[in-house]
Protein backbone atom coordinates (compact mmCIF):
# COMPACT_ATOMS: atom_id res chain seq x y z
CA UNK A 1 0.00 0.00 0.00
CA UNK A 2 2.86 2.84 1.04
CA UNK A 3 5.69 0.89 -1.46
CA UNK A 4 7.86 0.98 1.60
CA UNK A 5 10.66 -1.10 1.62
CA UNK A 6 10.91 -1.93 5.26
CA UNK A 7 7.91 -1.85 8.09
CA UNK A 8 7.67 -3.00 11.26
CA UNK A 9 3.96 -4.09 13.16
CA UNK A 10 3.81 -3.62 17.28
CA UNK A 11 1.38 -6.43 18.33
CA UNK A 12 -0.18 -4.91 22.04
CA UNK A 13 -0.66 -7.67 24.85
CA UNK A 14 -3.90 -7.75 26.81
CA UNK A 15 -3.52 -4.87 28.88
CA UNK A 16 -2.56 -2.39 26.09
CA UNK A 17 0.76 -1.88 28.24
CA UNK A 18 3.49 -3.19 26.08
CA UNK A 19 4.41 -4.97 22.65
CA UNK A 20 3.69 -8.94 22.79
CA UNK A 21 5.23 -9.02 19.16
CA UNK A 22 7.23 -7.01 17.43
CA UNK A 23 7.13 -7.89 13.38
CA UNK A 24 9.51 -7.08 10.26
CA UNK A 25 9.10 -7.23 6.86
CA UNK A 26 12.08 -6.49 4.19
CA UNK A 27 14.87 -7.39 6.36
CA UNK A 28 17.17 -9.53 5.83
CA UNK A 29 17.60 -12.59 8.53
CA UNK A 30 21.32 -10.93 9.43
CA UNK A 31 19.94 -7.68 9.28
CA UNK A 32 17.54 -8.47 11.73
CA UNK A 33 20.21 -10.50 14.02
CA UNK A 34 21.85 -6.69 14.20
CA UNK A 35 18.73 -5.55 16.02
CA UNK A 36 19.02 -7.68 18.97
CA UNK A 37 16.45 -7.67 21.67
CA UNK A 38 12.99 -6.87 20.13
CA UNK A 39 11.34 -3.53 21.27
CA UNK A 40 8.82 -4.51 24.28
CA UNK A 41 7.59 -0.64 24.06
CA UNK A 42 9.10 1.88 25.75
CA UNK A 43 10.69 5.54 24.78
CA UNK A 44 9.08 6.45 21.44
CA UNK A 45 7.39 3.30 21.16
CA UNK A 46 6.00 3.48 24.84
CA UNK A 47 4.36 6.86 24.05
CA UNK A 48 2.70 5.97 21.42
CA UNK A 49 1.03 3.05 23.35
CA UNK A 50 -0.20 5.15 25.85
CA UNK A 51 -0.62 8.31 23.40
CA UNK A 52 -1.86 7.01 19.88
CA UNK A 53 -1.44 10.22 17.95
CA UNK A 54 1.78 11.17 15.65
CA UNK A 55 4.63 12.12 17.09
CA UNK A 56 7.26 14.53 15.32
CA UNK A 57 10.68 13.73 17.26
CA UNK A 58 13.10 16.88 18.08
CA UNK A 59 16.09 15.27 17.07
CA UNK A 60 16.69 12.74 13.69
CA UNK A 61 20.57 12.87 14.75
CA UNK A 62 21.55 15.81 12.14
CA UNK A 63 24.62 17.61 14.06
CA UNK A 64 23.12 20.83 15.66
CA UNK A 65 25.89 22.92 13.80
CA UNK A 66 24.83 21.53 10.24
CA UNK A 67 21.30 21.91 11.51
CA UNK A 68 21.36 25.92 11.58
CA UNK A 69 23.19 26.04 8.50
CA UNK A 70 20.73 23.51 6.72
CA UNK A 71 17.57 25.50 8.44
CA UNK A 72 19.41 29.08 7.00
CA UNK A 73 18.96 27.35 3.21
CA UNK A 74 15.53 25.99 3.98
CA UNK A 75 13.87 29.29 4.66
CA UNK A 76 16.06 30.76 1.24
CA UNK A 77 13.99 27.88 -0.33
CA UNK A 78 11.02 29.37 1.56
CA UNK A 79 11.50 32.51 0.96
CA UNK A 80 11.19 31.96 -2.95
CA UNK A 81 7.63 31.38 -3.08
CA UNK A 82 7.22 34.59 -0.65
CA UNK A 83 9.11 36.61 -3.24
CA UNK A 84 6.66 35.87 -6.21
CA UNK A 85 3.57 38.21 -4.07
CA UNK A 86 5.93 40.24 -1.73
CA UNK A 87 8.14 41.85 -4.78
CA UNK A 88 4.95 42.63 -6.09
CA UNK A 89 4.87 45.50 -3.43
CA UNK A 90 7.12 49.08 -3.11
CA UNK A 91 8.46 50.93 -0.65
CA UNK A 92 6.08 51.25 1.95
CA UNK A 93 3.81 48.52 1.27
CA UNK A 94 6.46 46.15 1.07
CA UNK A 95 8.02 47.07 4.78
CA UNK A 96 4.48 46.47 5.99
CA UNK A 97 3.85 43.08 3.85
CA UNK A 98 7.09 42.09 5.48
CA UNK A 99 6.20 43.04 9.18
CA UNK A 100 3.23 40.53 8.42
CA UNK A 101 4.74 37.98 7.35
CA UNK A 102 7.25 38.10 10.13
CA UNK A 103 4.45 38.12 12.81
CA UNK A 104 2.64 35.12 10.99
CA UNK A 105 5.79 33.23 10.97
CA UNK A 106 5.64 34.28 14.68
CA UNK A 107 2.31 32.87 15.04
CA UNK A 108 3.08 29.95 13.57
CA UNK A 109 6.31 29.23 15.52
CA UNK A 110 4.21 29.56 18.96
CA UNK A 111 1.85 26.68 17.38
CA UNK A 112 4.65 24.45 17.39
CA UNK A 113 4.67 21.80 19.88
CA UNK A 114 8.08 21.75 20.31
CA UNK A 115 8.42 25.61 21.16
CA UNK A 116 6.05 25.39 24.22
CA UNK A 117 4.50 28.55 23.08
CA UNK A 118 6.02 32.28 23.93
CA UNK A 119 7.89 29.90 26.93
CA UNK A 120 10.10 28.83 24.28
CA UNK A 121 12.51 25.90 24.75
CA UNK A 122 16.41 25.39 24.56
CA UNK A 123 19.03 24.25 22.06
CA UNK A 124 19.54 21.14 24.45
CA UNK A 125 21.76 19.38 21.73
CA UNK A 126 24.29 21.50 22.58
CA UNK A 127 24.81 20.46 26.17
CA UNK A 128 27.19 17.54 24.72
CA UNK A 129 29.55 20.37 23.57
CA UNK A 130 31.88 21.63 26.45
CA UNK A 131 30.77 25.40 27.05
CA UNK A 132 34.62 25.97 25.77
CA UNK A 133 34.42 24.20 22.75
CA UNK A 134 30.74 25.10 22.36
CA UNK A 135 31.95 29.26 22.47
CA UNK A 136 34.60 28.34 20.23
CA UNK A 137 32.82 26.24 17.73
CA UNK A 138 29.96 28.96 17.39
CA UNK A 139 32.47 31.75 17.10
CA UNK A 140 34.01 30.26 14.16
CA UNK A 141 30.90 29.24 12.53
CA UNK A 142 29.75 32.81 12.70
CA UNK A 143 32.82 34.20 10.76
CA UNK A 144 32.77 31.56 8.40
CA UNK A 145 29.03 32.52 7.51
CA UNK A 146 29.95 35.84 7.97
CA UNK A 147 32.74 36.07 5.58
CA UNK A 148 31.03 33.68 2.93
CA UNK A 149 28.05 36.15 2.95
CA UNK A 150 30.14 39.07 2.71
CA UNK A 151 32.52 37.73 -0.05
CA UNK A 152 29.27 36.60 -2.23
CA UNK A 153 27.76 39.94 -1.57
CA UNK A 154 30.98 42.05 -2.69
CA UNK A 155 31.27 39.67 -5.73
CA UNK A 156 27.37 40.45 -6.78
CA UNK A 157 27.73 43.99 -6.56
CA UNK A 158 30.72 44.14 -8.28
CA UNK A 159 29.63 42.31 -11.37
CA UNK A 160 26.86 42.96 -13.84
CA UNK A 161 24.31 41.68 -11.37
CA UNK A 162 25.30 44.74 -8.73
CA UNK A 163 24.86 47.59 -11.50
CA UNK A 164 21.05 46.00 -12.01
CA UNK A 165 20.74 46.87 -8.01
CA UNK A 166 22.06 50.17 -8.02
CA UNK A 167 19.81 50.79 -11.33
CA UNK A 168 16.83 49.79 -9.55
CA UNK A 169 17.73 51.23 -6.53
CA UNK A 170 17.99 54.92 -8.53
CA UNK A 171 14.90 54.24 -10.33
CA UNK A 172 13.00 50.58 -10.85
CA UNK A 173 11.07 51.90 -14.10
CA UNK A 174 14.11 53.38 -15.84
CA UNK A 175 16.22 49.97 -15.31
CA UNK A 176 13.67 47.83 -16.80
CA UNK A 177 13.36 50.10 -19.84
CA UNK A 178 17.00 49.50 -20.41
CA UNK A 179 16.93 45.64 -20.40
CA UNK A 180 16.91 44.87 -16.45
CA UNK A 181 15.48 42.15 -15.34
CA UNK A 182 14.15 43.54 -12.27
CA UNK A 183 12.12 40.54 -11.06
CA UNK A 184 14.78 38.11 -10.98
CA UNK A 185 17.31 40.65 -9.72
CA UNK A 186 15.21 41.29 -6.95
CA UNK A 187 14.26 37.92 -6.01
CA UNK A 188 18.01 36.98 -5.61
CA UNK A 189 18.35 39.60 -3.48
CA UNK A 190 15.37 38.66 -1.38
CA UNK A 191 16.67 34.48 -1.03
CA UNK A 192 19.71 35.70 -0.16
CA UNK A 193 18.73 38.46 2.65
CA UNK A 194 16.63 35.17 3.67
CA UNK A 195 19.58 33.18 3.98
CA UNK A 196 21.56 35.30 5.65
CA UNK A 197 19.31 36.37 8.39
CA UNK A 198 18.40 32.72 9.07
CA UNK A 199 22.14 31.61 9.24
CA UNK A 200 22.78 34.93 11.84
CA UNK A 201 19.60 33.83 14.04
CA UNK A 202 20.61 30.28 14.28
CA UNK A 203 24.05 31.57 15.49
CA UNK A 204 22.40 33.78 17.79
CA UNK A 205 20.10 31.24 19.14
CA UNK A 206 22.89 28.34 19.71
CA UNK A 207 24.84 31.26 21.41
CA UNK A 208 22.17 31.85 23.96
CA UNK A 209 21.25 28.07 23.77
CA UNK A 210 17.60 29.15 25.19
CA UNK A 211 14.83 30.23 22.05
CA UNK A 212 11.88 32.57 23.10
CA UNK A 213 9.80 33.51 20.32
CA UNK A 214 9.20 36.88 21.39
CA UNK A 215 12.68 37.89 21.59
CA UNK A 216 13.35 36.70 18.53
CA UNK A 217 10.58 38.38 16.68
CA UNK A 218 10.92 41.70 18.30
CA UNK A 219 11.26 44.92 15.90
CA UNK A 220 13.86 45.57 17.85
CA UNK A 221 16.25 43.42 15.16
CA UNK A 222 15.44 46.11 12.63
CA UNK A 223 16.23 49.10 14.73
CA UNK A 224 19.80 47.34 15.14
CA UNK A 225 20.44 47.08 11.10
CA UNK A 226 19.38 50.88 11.29
CA UNK A 227 21.77 51.68 13.50
CA UNK A 228 24.38 50.19 11.84
CA UNK A 229 23.88 51.23 8.43
CA UNK A 230 23.25 55.08 9.79
CA UNK A 231 26.69 55.44 11.83
CA UNK A 232 28.59 52.93 9.65
CA UNK A 233 27.54 54.40 6.47
CA UNK A 234 25.04 54.54 4.18
CA UNK A 235 25.68 53.53 0.62
CA UNK A 236 28.84 51.94 1.32
CA UNK A 237 29.84 48.44 1.99
CA UNK A 238 32.43 48.64 4.46
CA UNK A 239 29.63 51.28 6.27
CA UNK A 240 27.79 48.35 7.31
CA UNK A 241 31.19 46.40 8.73
CA UNK A 242 32.21 49.52 10.70
CA UNK A 243 28.90 50.18 12.01
CA UNK A 244 28.22 46.36 13.06
CA UNK A 245 31.35 46.42 15.04
CA UNK A 246 30.70 50.35 17.01
CA UNK A 247 27.48 48.58 17.40
CA UNK A 248 28.58 45.11 19.89
CA UNK A 249 31.43 47.53 21.04
CA UNK A 250 28.45 49.07 22.37
CA UNK A 251 26.11 46.88 23.19
CA UNK A 252 29.26 45.04 25.27
CA UNK A 253 30.06 48.33 27.29
CA UNK A 254 26.78 49.85 27.84
CA UNK A 255 23.92 47.02 27.48
CA UNK A 256 23.77 46.21 31.30
CA UNK A 257 22.31 49.85 31.31
CA UNK A 258 19.26 48.37 30.88
CA UNK A 259 16.51 51.32 28.98
CA UNK A 260 19.72 54.08 29.08
CA UNK A 261 21.27 51.69 26.62
CA UNK A 262 18.30 52.03 23.93
CA UNK A 263 17.80 55.54 24.57
CA UNK A 264 21.72 56.12 24.02
CA UNK A 265 21.60 54.17 20.71
CA UNK A 266 18.38 55.66 19.30
CA UNK A 267 20.14 59.26 20.08
CA UNK A 268 23.03 58.39 18.22
CA UNK A 269 21.36 57.18 15.39
CA UNK A 270 19.23 60.25 15.36
CA UNK A 271 22.52 62.17 15.88
CA UNK A 272 24.33 60.96 12.53
CA UNK A 273 20.89 61.16 10.54
CA UNK A 274 20.72 64.99 11.28
CA UNK A 275 24.77 66.16 11.59
CA UNK A 276 26.47 62.81 9.82
CA UNK A 277 23.93 61.53 7.08
CA UNK A 278 26.60 59.68 5.16
CA UNK A 279 28.12 58.08 8.48
CA UNK A 280 31.37 57.60 9.35
CA UNK A 281 32.94 55.91 6.67
CA UNK A 282 30.51 57.18 4.06
CA UNK A 283 32.45 60.54 5.29
CA UNK A 284 35.55 59.31 5.05
CA UNK A 285 35.58 58.08 1.93
CA UNK A 286 33.90 61.88 0.80
CA UNK A 287 36.83 64.04 3.03
CA UNK A 288 40.09 61.93 2.19
CA UNK A 289 38.53 59.21 -1.12
CA UNK A 290 39.65 56.25 0.57
CA UNK A 291 37.91 53.24 -1.06
CA UNK A 292 38.69 49.83 0.44
CA UNK A 293 35.90 48.11 -0.87
CA UNK A 294 34.50 49.91 -4.18
CA UNK A 295 31.30 48.16 -5.52
CA UNK A 296 30.60 50.92 -7.01
CA UNK A 297 31.09 52.76 -10.25
CA UNK A 298 32.27 56.91 -10.58
CA UNK A 299 32.35 58.75 -13.75
CA UNK A 300 36.32 60.48 -13.82
CA UNK A 301 36.33 62.80 -17.03
CA UNK A 302 38.51 61.66 -19.71
CA UNK A 303 39.98 65.18 -19.86
CA UNK A 304 40.92 65.13 -16.32
CA UNK A 305 42.04 61.42 -16.42
CA UNK A 306 44.89 63.21 -18.62
CA UNK A 307 45.82 66.27 -16.96
CA UNK A 308 46.59 64.30 -13.97
CA UNK A 309 49.25 62.81 -16.39
CA UNK A 310 47.36 59.37 -16.35
CA UNK A 311 45.55 57.82 -19.89
CA UNK A 312 41.65 57.76 -19.89
CA UNK A 313 41.89 54.32 -21.23
CA UNK A 314 44.17 53.26 -18.58
CA UNK A 315 41.59 54.73 -15.43
CA UNK A 316 39.52 50.88 -15.65
CA UNK A 317 40.05 48.66 -18.43
CA UNK A 318 37.05 46.85 -17.53
CA UNK A 319 34.69 49.93 -17.68
CA UNK A 320 32.57 50.89 -20.83
CA UNK A 321 33.69 54.08 -22.82
CA UNK A 322 31.21 56.59 -23.12
CA UNK A 323 31.78 59.79 -25.30
CA UNK A 324 32.75 62.21 -23.02
CA UNK A 325 33.26 59.78 -19.35
CA UNK A 326 34.67 56.66 -18.67
CA UNK A 327 32.87 54.43 -15.68
CA UNK A 328 35.99 53.41 -12.97
CA UNK A 329 36.09 51.22 -10.08
CA UNK A 330 34.78 53.08 -7.06
CA UNK A 331 31.95 53.79 -5.05
CA UNK A 332 29.05 55.97 -6.29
Amino acid sequence: MTGARYGALGVLNHDHTALDQFLTVGLHPDEEEKIGTRPTGQGVLGLLITAPHPVRLANLGLNPFLSMFTGAILVGVVSLPISTFMLRLKTSEFAIGMWVIAELAHLLVNLDGLINGETGTSFIELNQYDADLRHMLIYWSALAAMVALLGIVFLLLRSRFGVSIQAIRDNEDAAASVGVKVLITKRIVFVLAAAGAAAAGALWVANAITFQPQSYFSVQWTAYMIFMVLVGGIGTFEGAIVGAVIFFLIETWFGATGVWYLIGLGATAMIFALFLPRGIWGSLEDRFGIRLLPVGYRLRWADAANSAGTPAESCNPQSAETSEARAVSGDS
